[in-house]
């Protein structure tokens, strides 16, 4: 698997959206081309080390001046001490170099839910990739250039990403687009207080009142949206695997096993989205 894919599989899988991994990334990129073994480009000449020269010289402990050197080092190019120590030390619990990728990215996911949780939040709640970008650009990496020019071009970056591995954003206008508004809309209804979702989405789906664990809310909520955006669906049911053996019966063209931004998607263990 390519580094590009590893790193966004790694964020996707820890619970960020497709557009806070690629707002992430393209902002990873910018900073050091996404390659966990890179210095900082003019401390290669003061240091008189490349970028495979300081990392293996760092993980025989030879070079003991890591955390206090002031260079930039690895995919975020940690710089302030106290990142750079904590990043050596994370390194050596885990027993791997400190160029190690996937060392890095478990490292870089620790410090934001430690540190940058207002940062998390947004990546793992965002539908723009512009959105994360400049969260991660103004509150995590804060570098000297914080001009709109590089907000742009961070952004650019995470949208080739998303382009790229998460498919192109629907259009507004467009039935995808659409649909995502409707659901987007809903974004901080809970299960608590108890059958607040159940009630709203239920009872426009059964039209009546009803509530309780006996009543699953998911299909309803995901046929509730597609109809307010006024794209129906075919087939009306409750059911996961009823919605998903409909359309591999009357239109297996619809079925896919790479989901795209408006898809539904039906989980193997009876739930959707």
């Amino acid at each position: 698997m390519d580094k590009e894919r590893s790193i966004w599989d790694e964020l996707t899988a820890a619970g960020l959206t497709p557009a806070g991994a690629a707002g992430l990334m393209g902002n990873l990129y910018a900073e050091s081309g996404l390659r966990p073994d890179d210095l900082q480009d003019c401390y290669e000449g003061r240091l008189g080390m490349t970028d495979a020269e300081y990392t293996e010289r760092v993980d025989r402990g030879v070079y003991t001046d890591f955390a206090r050197d002031g260079a930039g080092y690895g995919l975020c190019q940690w710089t302030y001490w106290s990142r750079k120590e904590a990043l050596l030390d994370y390194a050596k619990a885990a027993g791997k170099s400190i160029g190690d990728l996937g060392m890095q990215l478990g490292f870089l996911l620790e410090e934001l839910s430690e540190g940058y949780e207002a940062v998390l939040a947004t990546l793992e709640t965002t539908a723009s990739v512009r959105e994360a970008s400049d969260a991660v650009l103004l509150q995590f990496e804060r570098p000297a250039d914080q001009s709109e020019a590089a907000k742009a071009r961070r952004a650019g970056y995470g949208q080739r990403f998303y382009d790229k591995y998460a498919g192109p954003a629907p259009q507004a206008g467009t039935a995808a687009g659409k649909v995502l508004d409707v659901a987007r809309a809903e974004l901080g209804v809970k299960e608590s207080p108890a059958n607040s979702n159940r009630v709203k989405y239920n009872t426009w789906y059964y039209g009546r009142a009803v509530s309780g664990a006996a009543y699953p809310w998911c299909m309803a909520f995901v046929q509730w949206a597609f109809d307010k955006a006024g794209e129906a669906l075919p087939y009306k049911t409750a059911s996961c695997s009823g919605l998903l053996g409909w359309y591999r019966s009357k239109r297996p063209d619809c079925v896919a096993e790479t989901p795209r931004p408006g898809d539904i998607v039906i989980y193997d263990f009876g739930h959707t989205g």
